[in-house]
């Protein structure tokens, strides 16, 4: 990237180009639909999670995976989880919960119907990852060895990467970002022909 000296705000704007990628920001046009808003937070308050199981994997004492193993379970249930405590650990979500997100996304009108039957069944696979992330979560919290402690945040980790899943995975096993390709219109799903013009 140039700099140049054109004033302040070209500098900025040209800086700020770079931040969304590097903070996971999804940079797309607002969401037409009530599910496809649901599923953007949905899809923003994991990828926080993922971050913390991540961290605390180079953590060097127990008590400090038990904090991001709180920040996990604190992000995937929402200020309204039985296991939420923002005392014993922040929560940098929005205080919703990833499965709160979840199960209002599979009461979505637009998502009823024969014709989502696999929609609902992708839905219902993410509900499973994400319990049995939080399972891990709880385990990692009542580990007293750092080792301990670290696999089983890595097995949160494994289950909170299969809920979000890859955006080329086309079957119903597939994570929130199968079916964020499934909400797009055709014009923002990739490789079709509208939206590489």
């Amino acid at each position: 990237m140039r700099a140049y000296r054109v004033g302040g705000v070209l500098l900025l704007c040209g800086a700020l180009a770079w931040l969304p990628p590097l903070v996971g920001v999804d940079t797309r046009a607002q969401s037409q639909s009530p599910a496809a808003d649901l599923l953007e937070k949905a899809i923003r308050q994991l990828n926080l999670a993922i971050q913390q199981a991540v961290l605390a994997q180079v953590r060097s004492a127990p008590s400090e995976v038990h904090v991001h193993a709180q920040v996990v379970l604190n992000l995937l249930q929402g200020r309204g989880g039985p296991d939420y405590d923002a005392t014993a650990a922040p929560d940098p979500g929005d205080g919703v919960g990833i499965i709160p997100y979840v199960e209002r996304l599979r009461a979505e009108p637009e998502l009823q119907g024969d014709a989502n039957e696999s929609v609902q069944l992708n839905l219902e696979n993410v509900l499973w990852y994400l319990e049995r992330a939080g399972e891990h979560a709880k385990n990692a919290r009542e580990e007293r060895s750092l080792a301990g402690a670290q696999r089983e945040m890595r097995q949160a980790l494994a289950f909170l990467s299969a809920a979000k899943g890859r955006e080329q995975e086309i079957t119903a096993a597939g994570g929130l970002l199968v079916l964020r390709i499934r909400l797009a219109t055709p014009a923002e799903r990739p490789g079709t022909p509208q939206s590489e013009k």
